[in-house]
């Protein structure tokens, strides 16, 4: 779900249908439903990546302007930004998190009402302060079995008026040199192995909503 105009709200919304991050089929004997399979499949560099989810996106605020926000990723970091980032972190980056940034150092209004946090923004700031109580209180109030310890995340996406802020973990597993990526809402809904997976679901989500719209009727 990309940002809609005019749909901000500061209040968790539970009602509401959580878009599909993959094509997974939770099973009723499943311990772990919101952890998504790795894939093996070589993909592309994280330029294509994100050139592949902007088009999508730009495409969105072409055909309903008055429901999708036209945005734009920034330019890639640099060396120099990046260890500025990790400096204030206190620990290196995640290394498909640092690939990211070196292709997009931050989006505003990416998808799922939220914000791709910038170098800048990692460690201090508004968004990042917002993102670090989301997820304290995930960890306060509705902890799930299995989840890493909270000062093994640090959050990356995070939106600015719902309740969604994803996290890259710091320990634990490894898939092509990064570690998983946990998305959480008031509570965990889904956990990738890798960033280069979890941001191949937001290009799903984008696809699927672009899908919609060009195919629902005119009011």
């Amino acid at each position: 779900m990309l940002r809609r105009r005019a749909e901000a709200s500061t209040a968790p919304d539970r009602g509401r249908e959580r878009p599909r991050s993959s094509g997974r089929t939770a099973r009723a004997d499943d311990p772990e439903p919101w952890r998504h399979p790795m894939s093996t499949v070589p993909g592309p560099s994280w330029a294509d990546h994100v050139a592949a989810l902007h088009r999508l996106t730009a495409r969105l605020a072409e055909e309903s302007p008055d429901e999708y926000v036209a945005s734009r990723p920034r330019d890639g970091a640099d060396d120099a930004a990046l260890r500025r980032a990790e400096e204030r972190l206190g620990h290196p980056l995640d290394p498909q998190h640092a690939g990211l940034l070196r292709a997009a150092d931050g989006w505003t209004q990416v998808v799922l009402d939220g914000d791709l946090l910038a170098t800048d923004e990692l460690g201090e700031g508004a968004l990042w302060d917002r993102g670090s109580t989301l997820l304290d209180d995930v960890f306060l109030y509705a902890p799930s079995p299995g989840l890493p310890a909270r000062d093994a995340l640090y959050p990356v996406f995070v939106a600015p008026y719902e309740r969604d802020v994803v996290a890259v973990r710091r320990d634990g597993p490894r898939t092509a040199g990064g570690h998983e990526v946990l998305w959480f809402s008031d509570e965990l809904v889904a956990v990738w192995p890798d960033a280069t997976q979890w941001w191949a679901a937001l290009v799903h989500i984008a696809r699927e909503t672009l899908h919609y719209v060009s195919v629902r009727p005119d009011p």
